[in-house]
């Protein structure tokens, strides 16, 4: 028999206890930090990938249908009445320049609008009756993409609340082939530059396809000039571009070179903030300034896209809070550009 004496010595003292406790209570207390870390490092890594998810879409939704971007150019009298000399002519038009300036929607200072000619196959699925095309394939339509700082404008306006936020959006415009106006011009021999009642009238009709896009540059290269600098061989120096100027006035002058033609090759960039950054810096009705600003004087001038570029990132990296942000960017070549510097 084993003296009480000796059953009493292998039994715990309360320090031990105590000791016992503390040293527990703290490997739960690193155990439950740890896993609140690698959660909260979860939901942002999840969060962001979601966030940019529909931007990542919607920016190759955008650079396959610009790059299908048709003109149909052909070579003409300049005069069928008294011809002298052959010049390119088209019926279609593509036209690139400031959004919220100069006749083009969208949000001003956000980059550029485009919008052109691109066999997208949509037609009308809002009448009662078949459409007669929608069997037909490579329908012809006139698209267009541009940002707009705007509440949701899918939702309607009597059922607009104070919840729906002001968001930096990615329009997206698909005329069906049937409402198609591109070919209704006074003179088909020589349309006005300026006309763009050709899209202009469907405006009200672009959708959004992502939120928090808040910045679209589109520029227009010449693919025959190389270097590091992705900007080189601009064709503009302004980020504009319209097919449907530039005419020769005799035959001794040259047609400009962006006279009814594609561009070889356009640079895509789009900016694009996750809805985390979004909500942080919303306020209201208004521009962000911490976007208005970081988007202030930049892509005016196509010498200076690098610089403007990392002007741009450097004043969302230096916002309080930073600014959650990615850039997308991507050179497209113009599938029916017949290019030409005659």
């Amino acid at each position: 028999m084993i003296p009480r004496s000796i059953l009493r010595n292998r039994a715990f003292t309360i320090i031990e206890l105590l000791t016992a406790m503390v040293i527990l209570s703290i490997i739960m207390l690193a155990v439950v930090t740890v896993i609140g870390e690698s959660s909260a490092i979860w939901r942002r890594a999840s969060n962001k990938i979601e966030s940019f998810q529909a931007s990542r879409a919607a920016f190759e939704t955008l650079t396959r249908n610009l790059s299908q971007a048709t003109l149909n150019t052909y070579y003409d009298y300049d005069d069928p009445n008294s011809p002298t000399f052959y010049v390119r002519r088209s019926e279609l038009a593509f036209v690139l320049g400031p959004a919220g300036k100069a006749g083009l929607p969208g949000t001003s200072g956000t980059g550029q609008a485009v919008f052109f000619q691109a066999p997208a196959s949509v037609y009308d699925e809002t009448s009662s009756t078949k459409s007669p095309y929608r069997e037909l394939p490579d329908l012809l339509n006139t698209c267009g993409y541009f940002v707009q700082f705007d509440r949701d404008v899918i939702t309607p306006d009597h059922v607009k609340s104070s919840s729906d936020s002001y968001r930096y959006r990615l329009m997206q415009l698909v005329v069906p082939t049937e409402q198609n106006t591109i070919y209704d011009i006074v003179n088909p021999k020589s349309p006005v530059p300026t006309d763009f009642s050709w899209f202009d009238s469907f405006v009200g009709d672009a959708l959004p396809i992502a939120d928090n896009v808040v910045a679209l540059f589109l520029l227009p290269k010449d693919p025959e000039i190389a270097s590091d600098d992705p900007a080189a061989g601009a064709i503009t120096g302004d980020y504009t571009y319209n097919s449907r100027e530039g005419f020769p006035a005799s035959k001794g002058t040259p047609q400009a070179i962006f006279s009814h033609q594609l561009p070889p090759i356009i640079l895509v960039t789009m900016i694009a903030i996750s809805e985390q950054s979004a909500n942080l810096i919303e306020s209201g009705s208004s521009e962000p300034n911490e976007i208005a600003g970081a988007l202030a004087g930049k892509f005016l001038n196509s010498a200076n896209y690098s610089s403007d570029l990392e002007s741009v990132r450097e004043a969302l990296n230096s916002a309080t809070p930073p600014i959650d942000y990615r850039i997308f960017t991507s050179a497209i070549p113009m599938r029916e550009s017949k290019w030409t510097k005659d």
